[in-house]
């Protein structure tokens, strides 16, 4: 069986009709079909199938959003496995529409 860092890299790259036949007949679009500053894209999921939101963008996933209560299981040793040691500092985003 593969783990939920595996199945979610597999939809990398995929077209929307192979995401389709991946998620099979519970797929939907889901609304409001951006994600931060990303706009023009489409929102699929199945959670039955995929415990996610894909986003598609010129006809390939682009990104993948799994949210927190489905990683609770995922270790930091978990996440270096698949995507090595080298971090990735990103700023934070917490205060900047607080006011």
């Amino acid at each position: 069986m593969k783990s939920l860092l595996d199945n979610a890299r597999s939809f990398l790259g995929l077209g929307g009709a192979e995401v389709l036949s991946a998620l099979g007949e519970t797929a939907q679009q889901v609304s409001g079909d951006e994600y931060g500053k990303m706009t023009d894209v489409t929102s699929m999921e199945a959670h039955e199938v995929f415990p996610g939101t894909l986003y598609i963008r010129n006809d390939s996933v682009e990104l993948i959003r799994i949210g927190p209560e489905e990683l609770t299981a995922v270790t930091p040793d978990t996440l270096r496995a698949h995507f090595g040691t080298t971090a990735v500092r990103l700023a934070s985003r917490a205060g900047k529409t607080a006011k």
